[in-house]
């Protein structure tokens, strides 16, 4: 089992790895999702009273996050870059990493714009709403924020 110390130069080093090095879309989806477990925040974005999901708008949605493969931002999770299958959860965000959001906004995760939502649902010409893999949303682990920090 790896365990990852957060505020580590080698945790910085390990992102440096996923985001940069093509020798890590090699990687297999479920050891990365494991990588990426322990770097996520750690509260609780389901006991809040409204929920905040992940909004990724339209020009961030159609950019590549694993580009060996070609998947688009808006068919990957949002934590580990794996592709989604057919089982796949929303992504939230605690009330931390929510600042900025509210019934009527969200932010992009990857460029902060702003992305206009109807009924707390992000509208379908403005944007997509994050989603998470089938690895990382396993068991009680969809229920934490989506946000990796290396706090």
């Amino acid at each position: 089992m790896l365990v990852i110390m957060v505020n580590t130069p080698a945790t910085i080093r390990l992102l440096e790895f996923y985001d940069k090095d093509p020798a890590a879309e090699l990687i297999h989806d479920r050891l990365r999702s494991q990588h990426f477990k322990n770097l996520r925040c750690q509260s609780q974005a389901t006991v809040t009273p409204q929920l905040f999901p992940v909004v990724i708008c339209q020009f961030c949605s159609t950019k590549t996050c694993r580009k060996k493969f070609r998947i688009q931002n808006k068919d990957c999770c949002v934590v580990c870059k794996s592709s989604l299958t057919f089982k796949n959860a929303v992504a939230n965000l605690c009330n931390f990493h929510a600042f900025g959001h509210n019934d009527k906004y969200g932010k992009c995760l990857y460029c902060n714009m702003i992305v206009p939502k109807e009924n707390s649902n992000v509208k379908n010409m403005m944007g997509n709403v994050g989603k998470l893999c089938m690895n990382c949303s396993f068991g009680h682990v969809h229920k934490k924020c989506a946000m990796v920090s290396i706090k």
